[in-house]
């Protein structure tokens, strides 16, 4: 399932307006079952890889919330990201209004999950 993730990321990031970025962003949302939903790839234009990261999962809770989801699963690849929104470190300063942003959509669900993978700046969903 992760394979195929990395996948239809990179075949996102390829497309014309992506080809020259340095850290581009992607999210897949995908049912349980392994059904595709939706995805997502970001053009953010000389961004670090810290906010690629949080603008990522910012931007795929928000297509999440806008299908429909109710119950999600969130697998990330940064395990900071994932420790920030969790409350275990603080944020870095200029990421602390994308942060505050994410942890409200997270509350907007009915259940949801965090888990730190290794897939390479891919944030897979899944919901139940």
């Amino acid at each position: 399932m992760q394979k195929m993730d990395r996948l239809l990321a990179r075949k996102m990031m390829r497309t014309p307006h992506m080809q020259n970025e340095v850290n581009p962003a992607a999210f897949v949302l995908r049912k349980e079952e392994g059904q595709h939903v939706g995805a997502g790839a970001l053009n953010l234009d000389g961004a670090t890889i810290s906010v690629a990261e949080v603008v990522a999962l910012k931007e795929g809770l928000l297509f999440a919330r806008h299908k429909g989801v109710k119950q999600l699963m969130v697998e990330e690849d940064s395990k900071l990201v994932i420790q920030v929104v969790q409350d275990v470190w603080m944020p870095l300063w200029h990421l602390k209004p994308i942060i505050k942003d994410i942890k409200w959509l997270a509350s907007e669900f009915q259940h949801i999950s965090w888990k730190h993978i290794f897939i390479g700046r891919l944030i897979s969903w899944r919901t139940h």
